[in-house]
C-alpha cells in the first residue's frame, strides 16, 4: 500500500480542502472567526490554514472559548488589518504564544508552514516551558469488598423513594 504521508503535507492539506470545497461549496455560515484575511476575500492557501490553526491553538489554551468574543462579524476584517490579534491567554507558555502569532502574520508568505509548526511543537512539548493542561482526575475510594457504587445505588433509590425489587 505505501507511504500514506504525502512527500510535502503543506500542499496535501490545501489540495484536500480545496478540492472539497469546490466540490461542495458551503451553504450558511461562514467561519469568519477561524479565517485568515486573505480567505475572507475567497484567496485560500496552506497559508490561510496555518492562520486557522493558530486560531485553534488559541481555543485550547482557553479551553474553548469563542474567539473575538468582543468583536462583532461586521467588524473583524477591519480589526484584524489594523494589526489586532488574539491575546494570550492565561494558561498559554510564551513559546507558544508566539507560535500562534506567528501562524496569524498578515502577509501569509510570513506565516510557519505546517511542517515547521510539527518541528516547534515538537520541541516546546519536550521542553521546560511545556505547560501540562491534563485535567485532575476525580479520586475514588480504593477497591475493597465494600461495593461502593451498590451503596450508593441504594442511597440513591432511597432519596427517590424507590426501592431494589
Amino acid at each position: 500500500m505505501g507511504n500514506l504521508m504525502p512527500e510535502n503535507p503543506d500542499s496535501q492539506i490545501f489540495q484536500f480542502y480545496w478540492n472539497y470545497y469546490r466540490e461542495n461549496p458551503p451553504e450558511g455560515v461562514i467561519p469568519l472567526r477561524w479565517m485568515a484575511p486573505e480567505a475572507i476575500d475567497q484567496v485560500y492557501s496552506s497559508s490561510s490554514d496555518v492562520w486557522s490553526f493558530g486560531v485553534l491553538l488559541w481555543e485550547i489554551y482557553t479551553l474553548g472559548l469563542l474567539p473575538y468574543q468582543d468583536i462583532g462579524q461586521s467588524s473583524l476584517y477591519t480589526w484584524l488589518r489594523e494589526g489586532h490579534r488574539l491575546k494570550q491567554p492565561p494558561r498559554c507558555p510564551n513559546q507558544v504564544y508566539k507560535l500562534m502569532r506567528r501562524c496569524w502574520r498578515y502577509n501569509s508568505r510570513e506565516r510557519s508552514t505546517f511542517s515547521d509548526l510539527v518541528k516547534e511543537l515538537d520541541n516546546i512539548s519536550n521542553g521546560p516551558h511545556y505547560y501540562n493542561m491534563s485535567i485532575a482526575i476525580m479520586v475514588t475510594p480504593p477497591t475493597s469488598d465494600y461495593d461502593y457504587f451498590d451503596s450508593f445505588d441504594a442511597e440513591e433509590s432511597s432519596l427517590h423513594g424507590c426501592q431494589d425489587v
